[in-house]
């Protein structure tokens, strides 16, 4: 038998091995790209590009067959490893019953389904290793192309295109798999399902072999908290390997056993152990196993069931993998980190205060990114508390209560709310003589208000036309490169179940992504919506995050928000 805490930890060092390297893939991309402004030329750019493509190919090829050299050594390791530990287990139970097990180095047999186990589970990584090749090439051909294009189109500056390049790729994290169905697996998933289910079903073989030698039929199943719910109606139950059992159900047909979504299929944390009728005791009581399949935790009041908060646990960990990732491929391409450094140090309080309300225990190993080390980590660190001071500087200082401008439609144009009609816009910076008159045509807020003596307010215009269709007020923050969003707010004539134009909240927005890129600050945008139910909206209608330090509804567009909004906005400034 193997615990499940012994086979969920049963991948790491293999799976750290290939975290190293997909970590060292994305930097040796991201440096690549960064050279993409260096030619402008389209036949220059397209002999450096297939050498660039050619090159990042061998590079991965290269390091991944090295590495598979490496994983089987880990591999054969692991294998003897575990069916010693299965077996261990399981002998205590079967000299109890008076029957004498064989060392596991004295039976041929057992020994031979641990090199069919290697031989098979290495397979699975010689496929990885030619697959990854071929995917991961893919995504920086495809990174590079869309660096180019942003930068020769005119749209994007050299800086930003590069980032936002480099941003989708340590994103995702580097492709192993792609399925005909369009599913792809990314390497640390492919690898650690590869590993976790090759070891642990050449240790279930390996039990079953035994058990055939000391003729046992009967087995009992381990189980855990946080069971997948189709594992739950055989988790810690007794089952009859023969099937011939009066007492107890067929062992294949209840579990799925040799299936891949059944017992010790993929990533199953599940095994089984020897079971004797009148000399055995059960492991799982009735009222254990209840406890197991209905424990729930609570989190911001609301009850979840445990396996979903494990899945949750799981996200949160992703999160934090993933800014990790960009902050060093940032950080490789020679780009500013600190939008990776503020959003590892918001998902890292998320997680922390995820696992106080739940009572969840935390795994290090599964937020951990190699390459991202002690150096890296206070960097980061401090670069978090100098733009988390940069925002009580300024950014949060504001003469509202919070932002609530309802988005009621993404549209290129305004539309004419009546009749559909497509209005073109234009914007410009409000003159402070037409702000004075404003609150006694209806306008919410005071545009005059101290509070925004240092913004920038502009106003959204119909084309050719000067009475605002909505007011947007901007303070820039040079050391947080990003743009703050004070207030925005519709005109009187654009709010009710009457008004007279569609999407003048979108354009806003947009209006202050573009000012972001004019500032060379890539598109980011800040703001702090009024309450819960419009972090929800902003997130939905925009694409916006909720950030939640310093401010607790603090929101951020990022780039790739804003690059969606100024590729759907048509706009001109005057």
């Amino acid at each position: 038998m193997l615990s499940p805490e012994y086979i969920d930890h049963l991948p790491d060092r293999v799976v750290e091995l290939y975290a190293d390297l997909e970590i060292r893939i994305l930097e040796d991309m991201a440096r690549r790209i960064s050279k993409t402004g260096a030619l402008t030329e389209t036949a220059q750019w397209q002999m450096w590009r297939l050498e660039q493509i050619g090159a990042e190919r061998e590079f991965i090829r290269y390091h991944l067959q090295r590495l598979t050299g490496k994983a089987q050594g880990e591999i054969n390791e692991l294998l003897v490893e575990a069916g010693e530990e299965a077996l261990y287990y399981d002998d205590q139970i079967y000299r109890a019953a008076g029957l004498s097990p064989k060392a596991l180095r004295d039976s041929e047999a057992l020994q031979k389904i641990i090199k069919a186990g290697s031989d098979k589970t290495m397979r699975l990584f010689e496929n990885l290793t030619s697959t990854t090749a071929d995917t991961a090439s893919r995504q920086f051909e495809n990174a590079l192309d869309a660096a180019y294009m942003d930068i020769t189109s005119g749209a994007f500056s050299y800086q930003d295109a590069v980032r936002s390049a480099v941003k989708s790729l340590s994103k995702a994290g580097i492709d192993a798999i792609i399925y005909p169905s369009g599913h792809t697996d990314k390497m640390d998933v492919a690898v650690r399902r590869a590993v976790l289910t090759g070891v642990n079903q050449t240790a279930a073989r390996m039990q079953i072999a035994r058990a055939d030698e000391m003729e046992c039929d009967l087995v009992e199943t381990t189980a855990h908290m946080g069971a997948r719910p189709e594992h739950m109606d055989w988790q810690g139950r007794i089952f009859s390997r023969s099937g011939k059992s009066r007492k107890y159900p067929d062992f294949v047909k209840s579990t799925g056993y040799g299936t891949g979504p059944g017992l010790c299929g993929w990533n199953c944390r599940h095994s089984f152990f020897p079971y004797f009728e009148g000399l055995s005791e059960r492991a799982y009581s009735r009222a254990k196993l209840r406890e197991y399949e209905n424990k729930t935790v609570t989190y911001n009041g609301r009850t979840l069931p445990y396996y979903d908060a494990t899945q949750q646990q799981r996200y949160l960990e992703r999160q934090i993998r993933r800014w990790k990732r960009e902050y060093l491929a940032m950080d490789a391409a020679g780009l500013d980190t600190s939008e990776a450094s503020a959003k590892l140090a918001a998902w890292r309080a998320k997680q922390k205060d995820f696992l106080t309300q739940t009572g969840l225990g935390e795994d290090k190993f599964r937020s951990q990114v190699y390459g991202f080390g002690r150096s890296q980590a206070a960097r980061a660190r401090a670069q978090a508390e100098r733009l988390k001071k940069h925002s009580r500087d300024g950014i949060i200082i504001m003469g509202s209560d919070g932002m609530q401008l309802k988005i009621d439609s993404l549209t290129p144009c305004l539309v004419e709310a009546s009749t559909g009609k497509i209005i073109e816009t234009s914007y410009k910076k409000a003159a402070k003589s037409e702000l004075k008159s404003l609150k006694a045509k209806g306008w919410l807020f005071d545009w005059t208000h101290s509070s925004l003596k240092e913004d920038e307010i502009y106003k959204l215009v119909v084309k050719g036309e000067s009475n605002p269709q909505g007011l947007i007020a901007l303070k820039y923050e040079d050391r947080s490169k990003a743009v703050y969003v004070q207030i925005a707010e519709s005109a009187p004539s654009n709010r009710g179940a009457s008004k007279e134009y569609l999407g003048v909240g979108g354009h806003l927005f947009a209006i202050a992504a573009q000012q972001s890129m004019e500032k060379g600050y890539g598109g980011f945008v800040f703001f702090d919506a009024k309450n819960t139910d419009l972090v929800k909206h902003y997130s939905k209608a925009l694409g916006a995050q909720l950030l939640g330090v310093p401010h607790p509804y603090r929101m951020i567009l990022d780039e790739d928000a804003a690059r969606k909004l100024l590729k759907l906005y048509t706009f001109g400034k005057e």
